[in-house]
């Protein structure tokens, strides 16, 4: 079912338990997103009847901790969440009745990706980045492998008289003296005609 809607019915039903069941590891992502637009975006709302109340955020606290889906970062992610500190020393981006609308967004953007990239699914791929944003300190002597710079550039100014060009699957080839090609030959990469 929708994560969302459930968490929604069991913030303004205090059934928790009972709404929500048993969640799957593939569900921390969605719950946690939950929580964000029903428990801490309530806080942006002027009438009180919108904002999750302390004994609704209570009961989610409760069965929050009792998720085994959730790894240390997300449980804390979750408890920062539903207590809306989340950016204790960001005040601009806390959910209020009178913040702006590009930290709001700004604000959405970055807890979705801080969900993304510290959930289970996600930790392996992205290991060096969480690592980024969690412990910078601790890549002080990382070696960190990068894209080759692109040389095509350089070769081709190195190359002086002639003219570059592409064979049909797009891998460059040069052309020297007049720079008009007068014979075919084979790409070197992938076989195709040029010339």
């Amino acid at each position: 079912g929708n994560i969302r809607a459930q968490l929604t019915d069991a913030v303004y039903g205090m059934e928790v338990e009972n709404t929500l069941g048993k969640l799957t590891t593939k569900e921390a992502v969605p719950y946690m997103l939950a929580l964000y637009q029903v428990v801490t975006l309530s806080h942006v709302h002027v009438d009180e009847v919108k904002m999750v109340k302390d004994e609704a955020k209570a009961e989610i606290d409760k069965f929050t901790k009792k998720c085994s889906f959730l790894n240390r970062e997300l449980m804390w992610a979750a408890q920062s969440l539903i207590q809306n500190t989340h950016c204790e020393n960001l005040e601009p981006m806390l959910p209020t009745p009178r913040q702006n609308p590009q930290n709001r967004i700004l604000a959405d953007v970055i807890v979705h990706a801080a969900i993304v990239f510290n959930s289970k699914s996600a930790l392996q791929i992205l290991q060096p980045f969480v690592k980024m944003l969690n412990t910078p300190g601790d890549l002080k002597r990382a070696y960190l492998p990068t894209m080759p710079d692109d040389s095509l550039p350089e070769v081709r100014q190195a190359m002086g008289r002639g003219q570059f060009y592409e064979c049909p699957r797009g891998h460059p080839y040069f052309v020297s003296e007049c720079g008009q090609p007068m014979q075919e030959y084979n790409c070197r990469k992938c076989g195709s005609t040029i010339g």
